[in-house]
């Protein structure tokens, strides 16, 4: 078997702005850092999954693909979760209530593979976001990672929900099997 896992990848010019800041902070606090990031830039649609054949996975999403119009969602702000004495930091997601109607309409695709195992998070009414740090965030760092976040700009940017990408997952590397690209105009 081997894991696999479905995300929207970021444009360039929010990857590069991503990862930079993900490699300040780490550098700043000194944090069990990802400079050599093992997964590209972006927001995750559908979590871990196995699959032995990832065929109908595969159709499942160009077919979505070639019937899904673009949405948009945008990026504004920071924000963090914390769960248990873990943290974790991320650039928030505002999506439009299309782009949440996408997502819900890529996952009730995604049902009708019976084998298809699914997680609490796998939902249309999730908290999107873009992760900057969570190894090595604990409570006491976190107040001085959060104050550090509060002295830089807040992100900005106006994305469209334009593509999914099936990711294959192995030993925690993350690599683009194949990238869909949404076909139909782009709806608020």
């Amino acid at each position: 078997m081997q894991e696999f896992g479905i995300v929207y990848l970021l444009p360039d010019e929010v990857s590069v702005y991503h990862r930079s800041l993900r490699h300040k902070i780490e550098d700043a606090f000194n944090l069990v850092g990802h400079h050599d990031l093992h997964a590209p830039s972006h927001i995750t649609l559908k979590y871990r999954f196995q699959a032995l054949n990832i065929h109908e996975v595969d159709h499942t999403l160009e077919t979505f693909s070639l019937s899904q119009a673009k949405t948009k969602w945008n990026i504004k702000g920071f924000n963090f979760f914390q769960n248990a004495g873990a943290f974790v930091l991320f650039m928030d997601v505002v999506p439009s209530i299309a782009a949440r109607q996408a997502h819900n309409q890529l996952l009730e695709a995604l049902k009708q593979l019976d084998w298809m195992q699914w997680s609490p998070f796998d939902n249309a009414t999730l908290h999107y976001h873009i992760t900057l740090a969570h190894q090595g965030l604990n409570s006491q760092n976190f107040d001085n990672v959060w104050s550090f976040l509060g002295q830089i700009d807040t992100p900005n940017f106006e994305l469209c929900f334009d593509n999914v990408a099936l990711l294959q997952i192995n030993e925690g590397v993350h690599t683009v099997c194949k990238k869909y690209w949404l076909s139909n105009d782009t709806i608020n």
